[in-house]
């Protein structure tokens, strides 16, 4: 009987990537922690999810980009998974340590804040050209923006409403509210 191989998912974790400055547990919270460990965990469990369909090409072509966003459903499918599953643990924390609503928002606040500037890039339009055409991924303007543009929480916090570039019309993500 010939032996069946079973495809298991499995995340490896380099030790020096669950210390400073990926994990900061003497100066800041637990909203820096999910941004910087938490979303990347999420994120790449969020890979053993099947794929589907992606705005990040809307999203660029605000900024006069056109690309095939194909090649990076996987991932797509991921930052919107893992930027939920970090929020969603966010809401739990705060429920279980009993935080009241202007605690709450200021903890959504300061998480959502800190995701983007964990996302910054710096890349010149010769480079961009490039990086659309190889990197599985994309710029990580639109893998920040496009996750958030999904979550309600987001959108309360900072205005977003119908019209503006950070709205999208569905909010639909693999784990709700």
């Amino acid at each position: 009987m010939p032996h069946i191989h079973h495809k298991k998912n499995g995340i490896n974790i380099p030790l020096a990537y669950i210390q400073k400055p990926f994990i900061d547990l003497d100066e800041r919270g637990v909203e820096y922690n999910l941004t910087m460990f938490g979303f990347t965990i999420s994120h790449e469990r969020s890979h053993a999810l099947d794929d589907w369909c992606s705005q990040y090409e809307t999203f660029a072509s605000y900024d006069g980009i056109k690309f095939d966003a194909w090649p990076s459903i996987g991932d797509d499918l991921a930052d919107i998974s893992g930027i939920t599953i970090c929020r969603e643990y966010l809401r739990e924390f705060q429920l279980k340590n009993e935080d009241i609503l202007p605690i709450q928002r200021l903890s959504f606040e300061a998480f959502f804040v800190y995701f983007a500037i964990q996302s910054r890039q710096q890349i010149s339009k010769k480079a961009i050209i490039a990086q659309l055409k190889t990197n599985p991924h994309p710029l990580d303007k639109y893998r920040c923006n496009v996750p958030l543009s999904r979550i309600p929480t987001f959108r309360t916090i900072f205005n977003i409403k119908k019209g503006d570039k950070m709205w999208w019309h569905s909010t639909n993500r693999v784990w709700e509210d």
